[in-house]
């Protein structure tokens, strides 16, 4: 109650710093960026605090995509930008598909329920991670609930497991670094080895959060590329010394998802080093910065889409496949236990995904993961089976998922788990032609 009381104190007084960087960000010299960077930093510390709080959260996003267009608005029309006639052009296309996104999206009744139950589940998700049952350091004599904390992930219905684990894989990293043991031992020495298989991926993922909220802690938009550089490289390497075999694209794609959600003004600095000294790495950026864009609250907003932002905010094609399964792995796995509503995203605002496969890989790396994770979630075969009773979404749910997922998600997962390649599902590929290149080099 404390912590809640005293970030709400903290929230108009964040607001306020943060529109102050925005406008200074505008108009001081490059030369004179040190009170920027200063306020930046403050701001950026505040958001950190906001974590776990979703409604304060939510609406510092808000606060911050209003600000951010007003801004952006101003200065096209300061530099006469607005008079151009590709300008209008552009202004009014994004204005008719956000128009015809807000009224799939809350137009009818029906689009109102779906869109509900598909919030409701998000926040669901987002309490799950936020609020685990999980100590942030090690016990006085240098222990840690580890089986516990677990054990009681999978006490329940197996939908929260796969959310609990990852928060746990965050905590215990944290506590772990935070006693000074050695990266390299977190998962093959301690409590940290005794781990069942099932748990490896999301706790590998939950290690990348710890890792990158630490590794880009101190950076700032105005940061060298040096500075960037040196942040890559402790993160890449504490993935690398921490993975066990196969498990390292889980942690690399937590990079993503931490710079778009609490740094968003260094998603696109980070991608360009990033791509400069990892470019395998940045596939996966992208892809954890796509689920970051299912997650965020203004994307929630009628005629706002993760897979408009998937599109619009990568630099390359690549990337925007990445950012768009990203997107499509969060939503399919939030949404799994009502296959009804990925089937009405389909039949109604398919346009969103159409163009290439990103989305149909979104779905079958979320299932593979999960049924990783829980192998008797019945919530799977659930979805990769399913047969839409809307007339409308038959052939969208054919085109895209189709007779047989359920038996082609299985052989991929099958095949990557005895390859020790589990971590590929993080990034988009074929990976059924994967589980087939593995499978011929026998």
């Amino acid at each position: 109650m404390f912590d809640l009381a005293q970030a709400a104190v903290r929230f108009p007084w964040t607001m306020t710093v943060f529109g102050a960087q925005e406008v200074l960000g505008s108009i001081v010299p490059s030369k004179e960026v040190g009170i920027s960077a200063d306020l930046y930093r403050v701001a950026a510390t505040a958001r950190r605090e906001f974590n776990g709080i979703a409604p304060l959260f939510a609406s510092y996003q808000f606060f911050d995509f209003a600000q951010r267009i007003a801004v952006d608005t101003a200065a096209d029309i300061l530099s006469l930008r607005a008079l151009n006639p590709s300008y209008l052009m552009n202004l009014s296309s994004e204005l008719s598909k956000t128009s015809a996104d807000a009224y799939q999206t809350i137009g009818t009744p029906e689009a109102l329920q779906y869109t509900v139950k598909r919030i409701k589940n998000t926040f669901t998700v987002v309490d799950l991670v936020n609020q685990v049952n999980a100590p942030h350091q090690m016990s006085p004599d240098g222990d840690y609930p580890l089986e516990k904390v677990i054990a009681d992930c999978y006490a329940n219905d197996p939908y929260p497991a796969l959310w609990s684990v990852e928060g746990v894989g965050e905590r215990y990293t944290e506590a772990w670094m935070g006693a000074g043991r050695p990266i390299r031992d977190l998962f093959i020495t301690g409590k940290g080895a005794k781990l069942e298989a099932k748990t490896l991926l999301m706790m590998h993922a939950g290690a990348g959060i710890a890792f990158a909220k630490l590794a880009i802690l101190n950076l700032t938009p105005w940061s060298s590329d040096q500075e960037m550089d040196a942040a890559l490289r402790s993160f890449l390497r504490m993935c690398e010394e921490s993975s066990l075999p196969g498990y390292s694209g889980a942690a690399l794609e937590s990079l993503g998802l931490v710079t778009r959600t609490w740094n968003g003004q260094l998603l696109l600095p980070l991608s360009r080093r990033l791509a400069s000294l990892d470019p395998e790495a940045a596939e996966y950026y992208w892809h954890g910065a796509g689920r970051s864009m299912y997650f965020s609250p203004v994307n929630m907003l009628p005629g706002m889409s993760p897979w408009f932002s998937a599109d619009r905010e990568p630099q390359d094609d690549i990337s925007r496949k990445n950012a768009r399964a990203g997107a499509t792995w969060a939503f399919t796995v939030v949404n799994r236990r009502q296959p009804d509503i990925p089937a009405n995203f389909l039949a109604t605002r398919g346009y969103e995904v159409d163009g290439n496969d990103a989305f149909t890989n979104g779905v079958m790396s979320t299932m593979i993961m999960a049924g990783d994770m829980c192998p008797e979630d019945p919530y799977i075969e659930k979805l990769c089976t399913y047969e839409p009773t809307d007339p409308r979404a038959v052939a969208p749910w054919d085109k895209f998922i189709g007779p047989g997922f359920y038996d082609k998600v299985n052989y991929v997962r099958r095949t990557l788990q005895k390859h020790k390649r589990l971590g590929e599902v993080f990034r988009y590929q074929s990976l059924v032609n994967l589980a087939d290149d593995l499978e011929q080099q026998q």
